[in-house]
């Protein structure tokens, strides 16, 4: 058996050369406990050889860190964002008894219910719930003039305009909605879906846990990429919504676990 330096040496290597490495699959590998990986996982990071995250490590470069402000990341990809929340609203007017849905906080989320709004007239006499914690997504559904919109209350980030605590997370959790659509700053295979901030993360968590269904807007240039905290794997998404760009072969790996892609 590799002695405790031998074997992080091997881990970190293994990091680097594949990106990512799994809690479950190292202590197999070596012959040891869950938790013995997880100290020497513990000891690789603060030796700064690569980052933590839920079920393993990843490389210190693929681990975004830095949140942009909202401002500031409303005019990214823009194109993209907004065909993503047509495409999106196309997908979800399919949906059969529509009644109630979350939007989580974010810019491409903004240009869904930019979107949902402007064609609210579709539900005709149906009266449409909207339950969300981001203060953008509130104003611009209550200027088209939607009725049943429902901002949850807690602290506000600033640089999101997001409402998170655990007040926010408690409300979630009791109540029940059709359909979920959330936003993320990162997606990949084998960590799912990723936020920066921890507090964000459980808020979107929650409001996974209280759908029925789960649909994430995630544009192509989010592929591959892992943020500090990870709130949703992928057996927990039902659809993805992402553009003309994404790489077939990602789009290949989402349809055989089940996930419906949609592309704008």
């Amino acid at each position: 058996m590799l002695s405790a330096p031998e074997r992080q040496a091997e881990i970190a290597q293994s990091t680097r050369s594949t990106g990512h490495v799994s809690v479950s699959q190292l202590a197999n590998h070596f012959g040891v406990t869950p938790e013995t990986i997880r100290r020497d996982l513990k000891s690789l990071e603060l030796q700064g050889h690569l980052v933590r995250v839920h079920g393993g490590a990843v490389t210190v470069n693929a681990v975004q860190g830095i949140e942009t402000e909202f401002n500031s990341n409303a005019m990214v990809n823009m194109d993209s964002k907004r065909s993503i929340a047509e495409a999106a609203w196309n997908r979800i007017k399919q949906e059969e008894d529509l009644s109630s849905l979350t939007i989580d906080s974010g810019t491409t989320a903004v240009e869904f219910a930019r979107v949902l709004a402007s064609n609210n007239k579709i539900f005709g006499s149906q009266r449409l719930t909207i339950i969300t914690n981001s203060l953008p997504v509130a104003t611009v559904t209550t200027d088209y003039g939607i009725n049943g919109v429902h901002l949850v209350g807690g602290r506000i980030r600033p640089i999101t305009r997001a409402v998170v605590g655990d007040h926010t997370v408690l409300e979630f959790e009791r109540l029940r909605t059709d359909f979920a659509i959330m936003g993320t700053n990162g997606l990949s295979i084998n960590h799912g879906c990723s936020t920066p901030d921890p507090s964000e993360a459980a808020v979107k968590s929650a409001m996974i846990r209280s759908a029925r269904k789960v649909m994430v807007l995630c544009d192509s240039s989010k592929f591959k990429k892992d943020f500090l905290v990870t709130f949703a794997s992928l057996d927990a998404v039902d659809v993805i919504v992402t553009d003309e760009n994404v790489d077939p072969n990602h789009v290949e790996a989402l349809v055989s676990k089940g996930i419906e892609v949609v592309i704008s």
